[in-house]
Parts: structure tokens; C-alpha cells; sequence
């Protein structure tokens, strides 16, 4: 072979060889691979400059040529990457991490913030809420817990936009880093979902100022409905706000809010339906939440205090006080505790009274009968022959104008919580007689020296106090 044979050989490797590396460099290297719903593959570059809401282009990667492709013939999951990265349809909200915080407040009652922890410090955590930053003081962290949340329980629809357009990527900007047409159409699309229809107007406006864009026209359509749902746009914020109400614990601003936007719209649709809905639901679980675990010592102290009223009262005679606890205590405790739970909302007295069958049992409580135990419990000590007792009646009577204000009212009670049906209750056996010991009798020396026995003048011979367990 001759030498020039070589050479002229070799140039037609060299040439072959870097046209391979152009090619493996080329569009098809950085082709994107897009499956149509016939199973055919496309390789090629899409053109989202010249593509649009009916119809994709893409540049194909063998032959060169531009391809317009129907967006239902693609493949959905293909179809929505590209139109939800170009805003030819709004992005997918997704959930985000955040914690329930349970806080307990001054004098012991426990409310939840839900939230994106922004910033900590040795006594504080500072978490953005409902897009305020709420300073959470960690000795009043009861309970923590992740959860994963909608975006618009952290931060405000105007929040939402600003933080989505400041991590556009660099393709949808120009020079100066701001949203480009595209990055414009995206924003706006994104607007739209969370409902920031300000922003959504700012962003279709830049779009339709670009006439060269093919999206001009569809971003003077989308306008005309933004301007639609921007009237709505007060009813979301009064949403959020009772949402913020509610968890303050402010239900009845929270309900007089919800009421408001049902009465302005009465079919709501899109995202003020969904929030609403949401709003509602949140309202009645943590207001039904809050008045169960409240009435459960609200109505006991309504009745303490009822009970303290009533021993008051001069001449009060124990058979009428067990009367007036049977057939009128437990309607005036009632009556009472609701008016101690209006200062949150407007609840009325049979709501008051299934909020109590309802009610979060909290721990148990005691209460005794003391000396007067005899008077509901038959005593267990037979007099001592000769001794001629008091009758029981007269007895009961006599311990009752005997003892002090105080003692009247644990004794009364004690009776409305064993007879009135509203309390869990258990009987224990309570304290033994101080006086006799627990024998029920009382041993005593007469003048002449004998030994008399009696029944035991505090007992009445009942040997023990009987107590109650309730809750």
C-alpha cells in the first residue's frame, strides 16, 4: 500500500471519528426521551418557546425536524411534567413537613400550633403559622409531633407565590434574574392554585405584554377569570382568619367569620370551597374538643358553688337541702356552667349537656360524707343493751344543725354526686371514726365508777366514713 494511500485513509478516519463525537455531543445526547400513549418513543428537545396549550413542539433528535405533538397524545404523566414545569397548567400543591405543636397555657388549659419551625433558641422556638411567626416558649411544650400539612396553613397565598418565584429555575429567567415569559405563566398558574389572585393578575399581565409569546392569549383569557375570583379573594382571607381564631380559641369570632362567607356564598366552588370545608371541620373538632375537656371541671364547680349558696340559708333543714339536691341541683349546675362557657362561643344548654356525656375523663376525684356518713349508710354497730338511741330521723336532724357551714356543704355533695347519674363513681371505704376508733361505740366511766357504753355520738356507729371516688 502506498504512502499516500495511508494518509488519505487515515484522513477519512479522522474525519469519521469526530463526526461521531459530534453526534454522541449532539441533540441526541441531550435529547429527552417522550412516550406517546401508542407506545411510540420520541427523542427530541422540547420547545416550550414554541409550544402551547394545545400542542407541544419538539425539536426530533435524529432528523432535525420539528414535531408538533397533541398533548392528549402523550403519555399523562409525560404530559403534566412539561405543562406544569412551562405553567400550561398549575402545579400540584403538595404537602410539606411541619409539627403540632401542644402548648399549655396559663392556667392549664392546652392549645395546639401547627407550623414550620423557622428559628431556635435555648427558650424559644419560632414557627411560621398561617404566615405569622408565632414565638413558642419550650417550657410549654407539652407534646410534639410531625405532621405534613398544606403549604397554606404555614404560609399566606402571597407568601406562597413570592418563595415560588424566587426558586424558579434559571431557564425560566432572563438576564437580570427576573421570571421570564414563561417563568411569568408558571407564576401565575401557581397563583392561581393557592389562590393569590393579585399576584396571579401581576403575572398574566406580563404575559399578554408579549405579543411575540405564544401564550399572549391564553393569559388574556385566564385574566378575565382571575378578575372573577379576585372578588372572592376577601372570603379566603376571613377563612384563614377564623382558622387563626380557632386556634387562639377565639370560636365564637371563628364562627361569626364562618357564617359570613356561607351567607355571602352559599355554593362556594375551587379553592374556597376546599378551605372552607377544611375551616369548618377544624372549627367543630377543636371546639367540640376544648368544651369536652372544659365542662368536665366546669360543671363540678358549679355545683360546689351552688351547694356553698344554699347551706347559707338560715334554718336550712337537711330534708329539704336533699330535696333541693335531687330535684333542682343539677339543672341549676348546668344553667351555670353554661354561662361559665360563654366567654368562647355561644353554646347552648343541650349542647352544654352532651359535651358532658362526651366529656374527657380526667383523674379521679374524692369526696366523703365525714361523720354524717350515717345518714346514707345504715350503721354497722348495734346499741349496747340498755342504751335507747335517738330515732334516725331525729338523729339525722340534730347532726345537721349541729355541724358547721363547711361540713354541710362536702356532705350535700357528696349526695348529688352518688344520687344525681352524672358522675362515674365508686365507693371506698373512707376514714376511720377518730372518736370511737372504729368500734362504733364509746366507752365511758360514770360518777360512781362503772363503765357505760354507748353508741359513738360522731359515727352514730357506722365505724367508717364512706367516701366516693368520681370523675
Amino acid at each position: 500500500m502506498s504512502k499516500s494511500t495511508q494518509v488519505r485513509r487515515s484522513a477519512v478516519l479522522g474525519v469519521l471519528c469526530a463526526c461521531a463525537l459530534l453526534l454522541a455531543a449532539g441533540p441526541e445526547a441531550a435529547a429527552d426521551v417522550i412516550r406517546l400513549r401508542t407506545g411510540e418513543i420520541v427523542k427530541g428537545t422540547p420547545l416550550p418557546a414554541r409550544s402551547n396549550e394545545e400542542t407541544l413542539v419538539v425539536e426530533d433528535a435524529v432528523s432535525g425536524n420539528l414535531r408538533r405533538l397533541a398533548w392528549t397524545a402523550l403519555e399523562p404523566k409525560d404530559a403534566r411534567r412539561y405543562r406544569e414545569a412551562w405553567g400550561f397548567e398549575a402545579p400540584e400543591l403538595r404537602p410539606v413537613a411541619a409539627v403540632r405543636l401542644r402548648i399549655v397555657l396559663e392556667g392549664g388549659m392546652t392549645t395546639e400550633v401547627v407550623g414550620v419551625v423557622v428559628h431556635r433558641s435555648e427558650t424559644h422556638l419560632d414557627v411560621q403559622s398561617f404566615g405569622r411567626v408565632l414565638p413558642v416558649e419550650r417550657a410549654r411544650i407539652h407534646a410534639r409531633e410531625a405532621v405534613k400539612v398544606d403549604p397554606r396553613d404555614v404560609w399566606t397565598p402571597g407568601q406562597l407565590v413570592e418563595r415560588f418565584a424566587a426558586a424558579l429555575p434559571a431557564k425560566l429567567k432572563d438576564a437580570s434574574g427576573k421570571p421570564s415569559t414563561l417563568g411569568h405563566l408558571r407564576c401565575a398558574r401557581f397563583a392561581e392554585t393557592v389562590g393569590a389572585y393579585t399576584q396571579a393578575r401581576f403575572h398574566y399581565e406580563h404575559v399578554q405584554r408579549d405579543d411575540a409569546s405564544p401564550h399572549a392569549a391564553f393569559a388574556r383569557e385566564r385574566l378575565a377569570a382571575v378578575k372573577v375570583h379576585a372578588e372572592r379573594m376577601r372570603w379566603l382571607r376571613e377563612v384563614r382568619e377564623a382558622r387563626q381564631a380557632v386556634q387562639l380559641g377565639s370560636y365564637r369570632r371563628a364562627r361569626a367569620r364562618l357564617e359570613e362567607v356561607r351567607a355571602a356564598i352559599p355554593e362556594p366552588n375551587g379553592p374556597l370551597a376546599v378551605q372552607l370545608e377544611r375551616a369548618e371541620r377544624v372549627f367543630a373538632e377543636h371546639r367540640g374538643t376544648y368544651f369536652r375537656r372544659r365542662i368536665g371541671s366546669a360543671l363540678p364547680r358549679a355545683v360546689e358553688r351552688l351547694v356553698d349558696a344554699k347551706v347559707k340559708e338560715r334554718a336550712l333543714e337537711l330534708t329539704e337541702a336533699a330535696a333541693w339536691a335531687r330535684r333542682e341541683l343539677e339543672q341549676a349546675a348546668f344553667l351555670a356552667a353554661t354561662r361559665a362557657l360563654q366567654d368562647r362561643d355561644d353554646v347552648p344548654l343541650a349542647e352544654v349537656r352532651r359535651f358532658w356525656n362526651d366529656r374527657e375523663r380526667g383523674s379521679w376525684r374524692t369526696v366523703s360524707y365525714g361523720a354524717g356518713s350515717f345518714i346514707v349508710e345504715p350503721p354497722k354497730t348495734r346499741p349496747p343493751k340498755g342504751a335507747k338511741p335517738a330515732p334516725r330521723a331525729a338523729a339525722r336532724e340534730t347532726w345537721w344543725a349541729d355541724v358547721d357551714r363547711q361540713t354541710r356543704a362536702t356532705w350535700l355533695f357528696a349526695f348529688f354526686v352518688e344520687n344525681s347519674g352524672l358522675f362515674a363513681v365508686e365507693t371506698v371505704r373512707g376514714a376511720t371514726c377518730p372518736t370511737c376508733e372504729g368500734t362504733g361505740v364509746e366507752t365511758r366511766r360514770l360518777a360512781d365508777g362503772r363503765l357505760s357504753t354507748i353508741v359513738c355520738r360522731r359515727c352514730h356507729g357506722a365505724r367508717h366514713d364512706r367516701a366516693l371516688r368520681f370523675r
